[in-house]
């Protein structure tokens, strides 16, 4: 096994016993840098990107013990491949990679053995003999129906719920664990990260038995189901990098601008529910990113199938918040996952379809209105020419008339104007005759007006007042401007204007005689 794989399968185990995703563990990058620079201490191993302090702590003996493993492995091949092999030449190689340890106390050596037993992972089946549900965890244990050899189980209750079953005492059972020894008693157990149930007859029954559990709860009726929005724009796809249900997806989703977003995911058996609930979570932690969920495999057995019937990956797609479709398995791998979503199709190329289907049925909308706009606008263009030349033939018609009225106009007029100018001749003649007898007229009129002139004259010259003034007559007025011509029209104490021929005297009323 290669360092990386190892590195993969001890973070695999320590993942399973802690129940976290594997990435919260160390990510790929991680692993990778390890397997390149082969660290032989503490600052080489702190040197790897993705791991401090805490991350050595809790995880640094684990893997330079892997890696001095790995390495001392390799010096060994490189001396039993020479020609020359001898087992002193294998002794020396052993000698060169061994180190004489010191003496330990009983909790260094049980800290040592259990690091070494952390690389021992393994997939046991057995039949349940014991178990004891607590608060925080399940002891349980196994034996084997050959000879009756038994091992002690604990699991922690976050692993055990997550992996969907509910063992009881006679249930045959896969489990996957690392064996770990209990220093306060010095007792072995098996860590285990995983429980699964064996044989066909008993992931049936454990399938139906959830699927009444969950029926009964409402999370396949029909009416909590989400339609899938139409036109989606992003998608987000959970399954296998490497699987052929990638290929059928991608190749049948067809080109309509899609961004897709891939979390890779094991789809494979009870180990990949961890991955594919990471991948839920994690598209689901930017919901408003997404159009659709699309979670794909291709088919396979009841056993191989069993991630898409766990429980806690059921209840996760029936609570996404962005729409699911899955297409795992076939019709007849009917997965309570497939049940619970908002869209269940029997293969990722159906789940492609449907991914393209409102695009596809928008463009066959699109393509009928282009050909019912072009026929529309067809029939209005002959409908415009048929009216055009209809205007155009009455206008031609008005325009005739009008000319037609014209040239009638202009004959009458052509024909008038010979009488017009000898009616304007005739007029002209008895104007100047006019004129001629105005003038003469004018003359008479202007010698009688002066003689009525003259007399007017004459007559006011003679009722002038300021004649009599002159005459050595006064002209008296009383103070509003009225003649005075009683002496009873004045009272004592009025003003009196009286007027002289020349100047004006003011006098006041002293008595009315």
């Amino acid at each position: 096994m290669s360092l990386i794989s190892e590195l993969k399968r001890w973070r695999e185990t320590a993942a399973a016993r802690e129940g976290v995703e594997l990435y919260r563990v160390l990510p790929n990058a991680a692993l990778e840098e390890i397997a390149e620079i082969m660290p032989k201490t503490r600052e080489e191993l702190l040197s790897v990107k993705g791991i401090k302090e805490a991350k050595y702590r809790k995880y640094g003996k684990d893997i330079l013990s892997i890696v001095a493993r790995h390495g001392a492995a390799d010096a060994i091949g490189a001396v039993i491949s020479d020609d020359e092999v001898s087992d002193a030449a294998v002794r020396s190689a052993v000698e060169a990679v061994e180190t004489v340890p010191d003496t330990l106390s009983v909790s260094q050596f049980l800290d040592a053995l259990n690091l070494e037993l952390s690389g021992m992972a393994a997939r046991i089946r057995g039949e349940v003999s014991s178990v004891d549900e607590r608060d925080r965890v399940v002891y349980f244990s196994l034996k084997d129906a050959s000879d009756e050899a038994t091992i002690n189980c604990l699991i922690f209750r976050s692993a055990y719920v997550l992996s969907g079953v509910r063992i009881a005492v006679g249930d045959e059972i896969i489990v996957e664990g690392s064996p770990d020894i209990y220093k306060p008693n010095g007792r072995l157990s098996l860590k285990v990260g995983l429980i699964e149930f064996a044989g066909e007859g008993a992931l049936k029954k454990a399938y139906e038995e959830l699927r009444k559990k969950l029926e009964t709860e409402g999370l396949f009726a029909p009416e909590r189901k989400r339609a899938i929005p139409e036109f989606p724009e992003h998608i987000a796809l959970l399954t296998s990098r490497d699987g052929a249900a990638i290929g059928d997806f991608m190749t049948n989703v067809g080109r309509h601008g899609y961004r897709i977003s891939l979390y890779p995911s094991s789809v494979e058996g009870k180990r990949a529910v961890f991955e594919l609930l990471a991948g839920v979570r994690y598209f689901n932690a930017h919901p408003e990113r997404y159009d659709a969920l699309v979670i794909i495999r291709g088919g396979g057995s009841l056993e191989s199938l069993q991630g898409f019937n766990n429980e806690a990956l059921v209840r996760a797609v029936a609570d996404s918040k962005i729409p699911v479709i899955a297409g795992v398995g076939h019709e007849k791998d009917i997965t309570l996952a497939a049940l619970v979503a908002d869209a269940m199709v029997s293969t990722p190329t159906a789940a492609s379809r449907l991914v393209r289907q409102s695009w596809e049925e928008g463009m066959e909308r699109v393509g009928s209105a282009e050909h019912v706009l072009r026929s529309r606008v067809s029939d209005l263009v002959i409908r415009l020419r048929e009216a055009l030349g209809r205007a155009d033939t009455a206008l031609l018609d008005r325009f005739q008339a009008m000319k037609e009225r014209i040239r009638t106009i202009v004959e009458r007029f052509l024909a008038k104007r010979e009488a017009l100018a000898y009616g304007i001749r005739g007029e002209a003649e008895s104007v100047s005759a006019f004129a001629g007898g105005l003038k003469k007229g004018r003359a008479a009129l202007f010698a009688t007006a002066s003689d009525a002139l003259l007399r007017i004259e004459k007559l006011l010259l003679q009722f002038d007042p300021t004649r009599a003034l002159n005459l050595g007559y006064s002209l008296v007025r009383l103070g509003n401007g009225r003649i005075l011509r009683k002496s009873t029209d004045a009272r004592v104490g009025d003003r009196l204007d009286i007027r002289l021929s020349e100047g004006a005297i003011g006098a006041e009323v002293k008595e009315v005689l």
